[in-house]
């Protein structure tokens, strides 16, 4: 049985439905079904007659297989992956008197356009080998003490970069202290999360995941908050402004305390 092309035929005439394995007879050209040849065949056989094409009605009725072309499969499409996210980590600037806090995409932006000269001229510290951070000790002859705000004050110098909230000294009564009286306040308000601090009203402060600023729901206009007294708000506690202790942690986590965060 030799194979050969098809025609364009795609109904058959004994079925009438689309040609199904195809044949084409070698008389008159036209498809029919393997299945309905093999029928009308077996039928003719029973009855004594010869074959004759089911078309033409020719008694030199002989077919021939046809070769069937590949199914064509639909363009494949690319595989589109959707856009990475940006981390939902907010980000607080370190430069000098910039409160700036956002996501990822917005912080990086940020830094080009407002501090392009010094990342310019300082990126060559991103890629230098790092020292790891010597452990702050405080000096034996300090004797930390509690003071009347509940926070702990040793006397000594503070450690870390200069604030302009304080006189660099760690108390003695009131104000800033250094990482270590930090360290006891967060052992006596019983602390035990990465993310708060004790500001210097003594309060505990937390850092909200919002905007990354730091928070201690005091009412805020009292006198001893650092407010004008005009009126009554609150340092928080998610988002919106914040008192001015917790300002000062705003800066200071970064540098003093970042050893705690």
């Amino acid at each position: 049985m030799a194979t050969v092309g098809a025609s364009n035929d795609s109904e058959c005439p004994i079925c009438m439905g689309l040609v199904q394995r195809a044949v084409v007879s070698r008389c008159c050209r036209h498809r029919f079904c393997t299945n309905c040849i093999a029928a009308v065949q077996q039928t003719a056989g029973q009855a004594g007659a010869s074959g004759r094409c089911p078309y033409c009605r020719s008694e030199r009725f002989a077919f021939d297989s046809v070769r069937e072309p590949p199914p064509q499969l639909p363009p494949q499409q690319p595989i589109r992956r959707p856009p990475p996210q940006a981390s939902a980590r907010i980000y607080r600037c370190q430069a000098a008197q910039c409160r700036f806090t956002g996501t990822e995409n917005d912080f990086l932006d940020h830094l080009v356009n407002r501090h392009r000269r010094e990342l310019l001229d300082n990126h060559h510290l991103l890629f230098r080998q790092q020292q790891p951070p010597q452990q702050y000790e405080d000096p034996p002859d300090r004797n930390p003490r509690l003071a009347e705000n509940k926070k702990t004050y040793c006397g000594g110098p503070l450690n870390g970069p200069p604030c302009d909230c304080c006189s660099g000294v760690c108390g003695p009564h009131d104000g800033c202290n250094c990482v270590h009286c930090m360290t006891i306040d967060l052992a006596n308000f019983q602390v035990t999360h990465g993310n708060s601090l004790v500001n210097k009203f003594g309060r505990v402060a937390s850092l909200s995941s919002e905007n990354g600023h730091f928070y201690c729901a005091a009412i805020m206009g009292l006198a001893e908050l650092g407010g004008s007294g005009d009126g009554i708000d609150y340092c928080g506690p998610i988002d919106g402004p914040n008192c001015e202790a917790c300002q000062a942690l705003d800066v200071q986590c970064g540098s003093r305390y970042a050893s705690l965060m």
